[in-house]
């Protein structure tokens, strides 16, 4: 029997040591593809959890709240990290004291582990922060692909894999976006690119990236233990960022 473009499916595995409540939502299962190949999700080569430390700005183990004046940026930095540090993913989410949903802005890598996020403070008040980390294993994917192709070896397996983590994805998305994600998993699936450009490149093209970054898996994601606070107000000077060491 043909078994091309049968779909792969999930085993559970009982997750190792270390691997708690920050684990990325594929870590610890395996697929068993066509053929009884079996593929473990790329997540779980490194490390599943995302911690988070050392947060700037936090006064007082998150007691107290930093000022700001109406208008102005907080600038929020974090040690943030894992096994797979390539693999991580971050967000700083806030909100207004007068309003109970989140916002939510992309953190940036900065260096040695260090990443960075803001948002301003535009109404007068109180406004809560928070930072929310996740192992990505998609990007953990990525990196593997490019790892076997820099040593020559065969990838079949490995897209396969991808397929099946575009298609969650695409359970996630909204119809439109769904749609092409559905598409391009079949493609990697079929191992065909109907663009005419390789199938590698296909993989690793830069749209496929940023498409399935809108639709993370991130219900275990590592968020901060503590919610931390700002108030806005007309007439407080802004609180300077403390000396680093």
């Amino acid at each position: 029997m043909n078994t091309k473009h049968q779909m792969p499916w999930i085993e559970d595995h009982q997750p190792t040591a270390g691997q708690g409540s920050g684990a990325s939502g594929l870590c610890g299962q395996k697929m068993v593809l066509p053929g009884d190949e079996i593929s473990t999700f790329p997540a779980q080569e490194g490390g599943c959890h995302a911690v988070i430390e050392n947060v700037v700005l936090e006064i007082d183990a998150g007691c107290l709240s930093i000022k700001r004046a109406v208008g102005e940026t907080v600038a929020v930095e974090a040690d943030i990290f894992a096994e797979e540090p390539d693999s991580l993913s971050a967000v700083l989410k806030f909100r207004s004291g007068e309003n109970s949903e989140w916002t939510e802005t992309p953190m940036e890598f900065l260096a040695n582990g260090r990443w960075g996020g803001k948002f301003i403070a535009a109404t007068p008040g109180n406004w809560f922060y928070i930072i929310e980390a996740w192992v990505n294993p998609f990007k953990s994917w990525r990196q593997k692909i490019q790892r076997k192709l820099q040593a020559r070896q065969n990838i079949s397996i490995e897209l396969q894999a991808g397929a099946a983590l575009i298609e969650t994805a695409a359970r996630r998305a909204t119809a439109l976006e769904a749609e092409w994600l559905r598409a391009w998993a079949e493609e990697l699936r079929a191992g065909e690119s109907p663009t005419g450009s390789s199938l590698v490149q296909h993989a690793l093209d830069e749209s496929l990236a940023e498409l399935m970054s809108r639709h993370p898996d991130r219900n275990h994601a590592t968020t901060y233990e503590k919610e931390l606070s700002v108030v806005a107000g007309t007439d407080r000077a802004p609180t300077p960022l403390p000396e680093k060491s």
